[in-house]
């Protein structure tokens, strides 16, 4: 049950939908459906489980969305001025920051129901776990280079295109040439997905019962990335940087059209989170 996972899930969907205010609503009932999915869960723990997510769900929308919304304008003002990689590492910076805020926020909900896990709910987590890895490295290893490149610069693309409209050949060209320039990770990406999990099964076995179980869970959620391999870092923030270059340029080969439609998107975007941040 990452918390990483399910802490970009809520930002995935926020940042990421057309329909934010509705993907928002139903936060509540996908993120239920995601843990379900992982472990199914007794009464007792899904009635504690919806009602820590209730309160974290309320907390979300009164301390983090502003941020999101401040996220936006911080976008729309480093175009107007010019955009640059120092821009987006920027507000990079600042979602990274949030998103680790986040996680601090949902540890100790997932932690208190972790440790109410029965024997068979815990090896069952860990083999629906280890079914994602799979699943994972059909999509993301086992398939050629060429397929690889190929599907990455579809999907950058597709986002693309949801926010400045239809892209011109030059500009899907562009994406591809950042698309081939991409060092691999996802083996690597799954390799540090699996030394977690082990960790977090070997707690689950051994340490649920305990007092120090909680700290421990604390420690393996938001410390996650600490054992990275520094290859995998290095090779990480390569790729980072990379996304930065290539989104300034493509911003900069944007049509005034194509950049009006985006900052409409934004403009979208940024009213449907003040609304949902003043909802009751």
């Amino acid at each position: 049950m990452p918390v990483k996972l399910i802490a970009s899930l809520l930002l995935c969907l926020l940042l990421g939908a057309c329909s934010t205010k509705m993907a928002y609503n139903y936060l509540d009932w996908i993120l239920e459906w995601y843990v379900g999915d992982l472990v199914s869960l007794s009464e007792d723990q899904e009635w504690q489980f919806r009602n820590a997510l209730a309160r974290q769900l309320d907390w979300h929308r009164k301390k983090q969305l502003p941020l999101y919304v401040k996220s936006l304008d911080d976008l729309r003002n480093a175009i107007n001025n010019g955009l640059t990689v120092e821009a987006l590492q920027r507000i990079y910076h600042d979602q990274e920051n949030g998103l680790n805020e986040l996680i601090k926020q949902i540890t100790p909900t997932l932690s208190e129901l972790l440790a109410t896990l029965s024997d068979s709910q815990v090896e069952q987590l860990m083999e629906n776990l280890e079914e994602q890895n799979q699943e994972l490295e059909d999509e993301y290893v086992k398939k050629s280079r060429d397929e690889l490149v190929a599907q990455r610069a579809e999907r950058m693309i597709d986002r693309a295109e949801n926010w400045v409209g239809t892209l011109n050949e030059s500009q899907t060209q562009l994406i591809t040439n950042w698309s081939r320039q991409i060092r691999p990770t996802a083996e690597q990406w799954i390799a540090n997905r699996r030394a977690w999990q082990t960790k977090l099964g070997s707690s689950l076995r051994e340490k649920r019962q305990t007092a120090e179980f909680n700290k421990y869970i604390e420690d393996l959620f938001v410390n996650s990335d600490r054992t990275w391999p520094d290859s995998y870092r290095t090779d990480f923030e390569y790729n980072r940087n990379l996304v930065f270059n290539m989104l300034v340029n493509l911003e900069n080969a944007l049509s005034d059209q194509q950049r009006q439609h985006l900052f409409e998107e934004i403009a979208v975007l940024r009213k449907q989170l003040t609304e949902l941040h003043q909802q009751n």
